[in-house]
């Protein structure tokens, strides 16, 4: 089966790769095979690779630029994935995010819980949703992290050995969750014929 992964090189895009099932051909694409603010480009590698599966680990992560320019974002967040979804006709995995809700329930997001996203990155990635049809998954998740890749784990690191001190927002709780974790239940998903919404984090709550 061939499987075009897009954000080939992020923390969950290696996480795919590496543990892509037996019998798949995966075609990783990131920005400089494929700029997905471009709908050409994405449509003609879609039509040289011919996948069968399509899984969207791309996005725009910088939330905070994205307020001064949410375009940007939702170029990547949103247009490229109703490209994504109007030119493959096969599934479409999308990888979605927590910041789709506001933040003020007391208990954990259900997958058919409203959603009121309070930011440019939140707006964007809620658009990208709606572009999916009723075959595809939805993967939503939250705080991803590796060993090795660009998180806030390796941010801190870096800043504590740096400065004598550092202010963290401390009203954010989340559920760190592990790249290789979330792609293992990416690829069981695609093994069940599985389509809808789901959520996924790592057990545990944990602040900045």
């Amino acid at each position: 089966m061939r499987v075009f992964i897009t954000g080939a090189r992020g923390q969950l895009g290696c996480a795919l790769i590496a543990s892509a099932p037996a019998g798949c051909v995966v075609h990783p694409v990131d920005v400089d095979e494929c700029d997905l603010a471009d709908a050409s480009a994405i449509v003609a590698l879609l039509r040289e690779v011919s996948p069968k599966l399509v899984i969207n680990a791309a996005v725009y992560t910088a939330v905070d630029r994205a307020e001064s320019d949410e375009e940007a974002a939702r170029a990547i967040n949103a247009k490229a994935v109703a490209t994504l979804a109007s030119v493959h006709d096969g599934k479409l995995v999308h990888v979605s995010t927590d910041f789709v809700f506001d933040g003020m329930s007391s208990r954990a997001y259900l997958p058919d819980d409203s959603r009121n996203p309070l930011s440019a990155y939140g707006r964007t990635k809620t658009e990208g949703e709606d572009h999916l049809r009723d075959s595809d998954i939805l993967v939503r998740t939250a705080w991803v992290y590796t060993a090795g890749g660009s998180n806030f784990v390796r941010t801190m690191l870096r800043l504590m050995a740096a400065k004598p001190a550092l202010d963290v927002v401390a009203d954010q709780i989340g559920a760190p969750t592990w790249a290789p974790g979330l792609g293992v239940t990416i690829w069981g998903l695609v093994e069940k014929q599985a389509s809808g919404t789901f959520h996924h984090s790592d057990a545990g709550v944990a602040s900045r």
